[in-house]
């Protein structure tokens, strides 16, 4: 009776147990289906991604606006599509599953359907599944089609420029590898496989059609399960398992099983009664024995964890020790470690055989690269510019980086000069050799200074300074050279700084006065107005030439200060000459930085015309052509206000560099002037005189007004008015005076504004006399 009890208990629970397990096993099926859905779902997550970093790459930007801008394939968009092309081909080539290749090809098509980049191991291909004519989609699509007989899906996306969409890019997925991969189920070994099916529900856009299938189901004994199904989120795509209960068999359920199963447990129930007695001793010796090797176990697992620690311990010290010396950027060397081996250089200096070498060496305008290419641009250029400097120098010489974009370079046992010129020459024909930065190729020169111990200095601190000194007087001689450290160059450096002193006095001291240069018309030879010119008189050196503190001031910051000052006193002077002064322009240089802070000369400005009451029209700003606008944020806003205000924009030094040219195009400028240099030579030098001609008709086409400068003779100011020159200024009609003589010259004249000096043929050389 018992063991009847005992067999029909073992039945009922294996039976119960068995349909548990198909429960869980379904239940489990069910989870790895989900999984899968996620993860295909993820999957389409991660090439919208790549889109939009495609989208937002910089190189699409700079074409759109190249060809926003007129230009051609030829001329510049070539450049920019190899560019993108580069960063395409770099997508396909790292998005990989294993070894399957996540894109098949990658296009970037115009507006009309034009393909401009074609990328991938399907390049090439038909694209006649594409209906141009049709407008762009304005969000991300998924298109599914054949081509070349491989059913492909693509995912279309639109690009925008300046908030219309101007072309798309798609992305051809290998989705017959890659789901292939993704959505593969566990295999039984013994019996069939489920079947999962990668299905598209029934939409307008996608009829109902199996994708992939996968398995093949052995339909006999198999019962009758409702499909599972898990759709992919973001896609049309549903997960199916056509045929879950193919995964278990009845095996353990068979009676004739579990009763032998129950024969054998009585037969063993007696044997293991029998055996715990025996089985009590053998427990309590292995509990003796356990807690004896756990307590071996627990004393070696505190050993491994303090040695670990230890390890972990020199290495964050190794770590902290490098990164106290060595730059993360460039890896070179940092300020630390190079002064640290230039004292032990210069403390064997007596012991060792020829000089200690060493070199500032700066890149020329690296910060218009980090402004224009951003910073991650400029990081590429530092590192490359490392190995470049590392590659120029011995083994034994030390290269390091001492911040920003200075470099030093430390070179011992030197036997003399012609050693250290020949690595100069050896860094500079390194750095004349194109950079790529993020595909796009850019040149950056160097500057170098050069000091040599003992002779220029015994001390590291002395040789610092003057190879400073001396990377400096590269600079100004035109960058992309080479200096060594002479004494006439701490002299220099000791004047310039004695001179920046007395200027950052001299608005304080009122040595700073304001010239008033005449300007007159060709035609009438009345005078119509005057340039505003700053002067400086000290008493310990005496007068110093714009030329000379002008640049100063720029690099000391003083021209915030300065300009603001002649602002305010040459209205202060015109508004004050009454009825003399009337209609009299005047015009005033700006300075770069006063560009650079254009919202408070902005504010100046109309504080100032408030309080003079003189109209905006009578005020021109001349800006010189060496002012590079392009790098300037904002500027042209700036000069659509202050063009809006009426005031007139002049080039001044017209004819130096080509920048005019595109400044013509892209502001409204009202005038220009032509540069001194050109006048001087115009009537004994035909090149001069053919080119000033030209200049003067560019700007009667233009409609712009041509001033000339530094006009010193009757022949100079006859050839200019046979070109058509309107205005002219220099020697030759007056001088630049103060006010006070401004204001009497114009009351001795007949009117307020007119001087006559008589038919301008008649003209003498010799300027005439108020």
């Amino acid at each position: 009776m018992l063991l009847s009890l005992y067999v029909l208990l073992l039945l009922a629970t294996a039976s119960v147990s068995q349909q548990n397990l198909r429960r869980a096993t379904l239940q489990e099926l069910r989870f790895e289906l989900e999984r899968k859905a996620s993860t295909l779902s993820y999957f389409f997550v991660e090439r919208m991604a790549d889109m939009e970093a495609l989208h937002e790459d910089r190189s699409l930007e700079v074409f759109f606006a190249n060809r926003a801008l007129g230009m051609s394939m030829t001329y510049g968009l070539a450049a920019n599509l190899y560019t993108v092309r580069k960063r395409f081909e770099g997508l396909v080539a790292v998005k990989r599953m294993g070894e399957i290749p996540v894109y098949r090809r990658l296009l970037f098509l115009d507006e009309q359907g034009r393909p401009l980049v074609d990328v991938g191991p399907a390049a090439g291909g038909d694209l006649g599944w594409i209906d141009a004519s049709r407008a762009l989609p304005p969000h991300p699509a998924l298109a599914l089609y054949e081509a070349d007989g491989v059913r492909c899906f693509a995912l279309m996306t639109p690009h925008f420029f300046k908030g219309r969409a101007i072309g798309r890019i798609i992305a051809e997925l290998n989705l017959q590898a890659v789901l292939a991969r993704l959505v593969e189920l566990p295999m039984d070994e013994q019996h069939s496989a489920p079947v999962v099916e990668v299905r598209i529900d029934p939409s307008p856009a996608y009829p109902s059609q199996v994708l992939l299938q996968m398995g093949t189901p052995s339909l006999d004994e198999v019962p009758p399960f409702e499909p599972l199904s898990a759709p992919v989120a973001g896609t049309p795509f549903i997960l199916h398992v056509a045929h879950p209960g193919a995964v278990l068999r009845g095996y353990l359920t068979s009676p004739w099983l579990l009763f032998s199963f129950g024969l054998l447990g009585m037969a063993l129930l007696g044997a293991i009664m029998l055996a715990m007695r025996a089985w009590g001793h053998k427990l309590a010796m292995d509990a003796r024995l356990y807690a004896s090797q756990r307590q071996r176990a627990l004393l070696r697992e505190q050993n491994e964890r303090l040695e670990e620690e230890i390890h972990k311990r020199l290495a964050f010290e190794q770590q902290l020790a490098h990164q106290a010396h060595y730059d993360g950027l460039t890896r070179l060397p940092n300020r630390m470690l190079a002064m640290e081996r230039l004292g032990h250089a210069l403390s064997g200096l007596d012991r060792q055989n020829g000089a200690v070498v060493v070199m500032f060496i700066d890149l020329d305008r690296f910060k218009n690269i980090n402004d224009t290419l951003g910073h991650d641009a400029g990081d590429a250029l530092l590192r490359e510019a490392a190995q470049r400097l590392t590659r120029s120098i011995r083994s034994n010489d030390t290269a390091a980086r001492l911040g920003g974009d200075e470099f030093f370079i430390l070179m011992t046992g030197v036997a003399d000069d012609s050693a250290a010129e020949l690595v100069c020459e050896k860094v500079l024909a390194n750095f004349a050799h194109p950079f790529d930065l993020l595909g796009q190729e850019v040149y950056c020169s160097a500057s170098i200074g050069v000091a040599l111990a003992p002779r220029d200095g015994h001390d590291a601190t002395t040789l610092m300074k003057h190879a400073d000194l001396a990377l400096y007087r590269a600079k100004e001689s035109g960058r992309d050279a080479f200096c060594f450290f002479t004494a006439s160059m701490q002299q220099h450096a000791q004047a310039r700084h004695l001179m920046e002193q007395l200027l950052k006095l001299a608005l304080e001291r009122h040595e700073l006065s304001l010239r008033y240069q005449p300007q007159f018309e060709l035609d009438t030879l009345q005078m119509t107005g005057v340039e505003v010119l700053v002067r400086w008189e000290n008493p310990q050196l005496g007068e110093v030439e714009p030329d000379v503190f002008i640049p100063l001031a720029e690099e000391a910051g003083l021209m915030d200060a300065i300009g603001d000052w002649v602002l305010g006193q040459a209205f202060a002077d015109i508004s004050h000459l009454g009825p003399l002064g009337h209609p009299l322009s005047f015009s005033i240089n700006i300075s770069a930085r006063q560009l650079r802070h254009g919202k408070h000369l902005l504010e100046r400005l109309d504080q100032l015309l408030q309080e003079s009451g003189l109209p905006a029209e009578r005020l021109e700003l001349e800006i010189s052509e060496r002012v590079r606008l392009g790098e300037i944020p904002e500027v042209g806003a700036l000069i659509d206000a202050l063009d809006r205000r009426g005031v007139r924009l002049v080039l001044d030094d017209f004819g130096i560099s080509l920048l005019a040219l595109a400044y013509i195009r892209q502001f409204p400028v009202r005038g220009l002037k032509i540069d001194h240099l050109f006048v001087q030579n115009i009537a004994r030098n035909e090149d001069d005189a053919r080119l000033a001609k030209a200049i003067i008709a560019l700007a009667q086409t233009l409609d712009i007004r041509v001033v000339a400068e530094g006009v010193e003779s009757q022949a100079q100011a006859g050839l200019l008015y046979d070109f058509g020159c309107h205005l002219a200024q220099g020697y030759y009609f007056a001088e630049p005076m103060p006010i006070r003589d401004l204001a009497a010259w114009l009351a001795e004249g007949d009117s307020a504004v007119s001087v006559e000096f008589g038919d301008l043929n008649d003209l003498g050389d010799e300027p005439p006399k108020p």
